[in-house]
């Protein structure tokens, strides 16, 4: 079973090869708690509601929270968007999880209800984790509005740096560490992408630990 219900919180050291340290946390008025502890990240997670869409797939969706900068020079938050997917008929067997990266730049995972046949058949095989890959969809999306507010065009283009492929891959590390359970497949994932996706995946299998995936 994947660990929900409740709020948990993840401190991830900087060196993605490190284990990472879990720990719970109470919300305070309805948000998780937040801070910045020993130069490490903090990153809060929930489980969202769980619902059933035609053609058989049941979904859960998950909001993180974690650090703009992961070196933590800079100081800020995204939000990271994850839905889980699986078949109606598997959702409660241990099944391992397959994490689906979208192409783009700038483009967010698909939705269930716009399901290809490959979802359908992957998630009757895989829990199949759809991310937002942060800057797009429900992961703080770039728009023109609030690109704006980062001030004139070298801020803005130094804020657009912590939204390149090496912070995605580390944004999927703690998804991974948060959502695939140590003694479930050894706490691995297979992974798929789409185009920049598929880009992301080559820099997730250079530069992650060897037991991620």
């Amino acid at each position: 079973q994947l660990r929900r219900d409740r709020i948990h919180a993840l401190r991830l050291p900087r060196a993605m090869d490190e284990p990472a340290k879990r720990r719970r946390v109470d919300a305070v008025s309805g948000s998780p708690v937040q801070a910045l502890i020993d130069s490490e990240v903090l990153v809060s997670h929930s489980a969202g509601q769980s619902f059933r869409v035609p053609g058989g797939l049941h979904c859960t969706d998950h909001n993180f929270k974690t650090a703009l900068d992961y070196s933590g020079e800079v100081h800020g938050e995204v939000d990271v968007f994850v839905r889980e997917v699986v078949a109606s008929n598997k959702k409660g067997q241990d099944m391992p999880c397959l994490l689906f990266l979208a192409g783009g730049p700038g483009f967010s995972a698909p939705r269930p209800y716009e399901s290809a046949s490959w979802l359908k058949a992957a998630a009757s095989t895989f829990r199949v984790i759809l991310m937002d890959q942060r800057g797009t969809g429900n992961s703080s999306p770039i728009t023109v509005r609030n690109l704006a507010k980062q001030g004139g065009p070298e801020e803005q283009a130094k804020y657009l740096t912590f939204f390149r492929a090496d912070n995605i891959i580390k944004d999927a590390e703690v998804v991974r560490k948060t959502l695939v359970p140590s003694d479930s497949y050894a706490g691995r994932w297979s992974i798929l992408g789409q185009s920049f996706g598929g880009f992301c995946c080559v820099s997730y299998l250079s530069l992650a630990h060897p037991g991620a995936v």
